[in-house]
């Protein structure tokens, strides 16, 4: 710590006793300050992938069904689409739900949200070990982005929703 630095901190903290001496304190942040609540700062990021990602898993489970439906049911991949079609029902499912907390405020939406993001990491690389060990090395660049992005979003949004004081102070039915 520098010379300049704890020379300023000593002249606010002697600043702050007498202040508290003479009665004149600036009052202290409440828990129930409502300065860092809602869908402000980061949290609206959080908020536009909380609506994002559960329609893309959607436009997912959709673009899997049609060849799931289409291919005879002898076929090699029918497990793999299989797998993927339920898999982003479910994680589509989870990501409405997660809406449904957002939007109420529930104490419930930050761990419901980091198990889906999880379970949404969990999938990309499951289904990226199934389809290369089906399709080879075909699948390799759609399987890498799906896992990349799976993992940007958890590793930047499951610290936030953890850490942050706007997250404990907007959710708290």
């Amino acid at each position: 710590m520098s010379r300049t630095r704890r020379r300023r901190d000593r002249a606010t903290a002697a600043a702050g006793r007498m202040a508290v001496r003479a009665g004149t304190a600036p009052a202290t942040r409440r828990a129930d300050d409502t300065s860092e609540t809602g869908l402000g700062g980061w949290m609206l990021l959080m908020g536009v992938a909380t609506f994002l990602r559960p329609m893309i898993w959607a436009w997912g489970a959709w673009q899997t069904w049609r060849p799931l439906a289409a291919l005879g049911p002898d076929h090699p991949a029918n497990g793999l689409l299989a797998f993927e079609f339920v898999c982003l029902v479910a994680l589509a499912g989870a990501g409405l739900w997660a809406i449904i907390l957002m939007m109420t405020n529930r104490r419930l939406y930050p761990p419901v949200l980091i198990a889906t993001w999880s379970a949404a990491v969990l999938f990309a690389i499951a289904d990226a070990v199934w389809a290369r060990a089906l399709a080879g090395e075909q699948a390799v660049a759609a399987t890498n982005w799906q896992i990349a992005i799976s993992a940007i979003l958890a590793a930047i949004g499951i610290p936030y929703l953890l850490r942050s004081r706007r997250v404990r102070r907007t959710f708290v039915d």
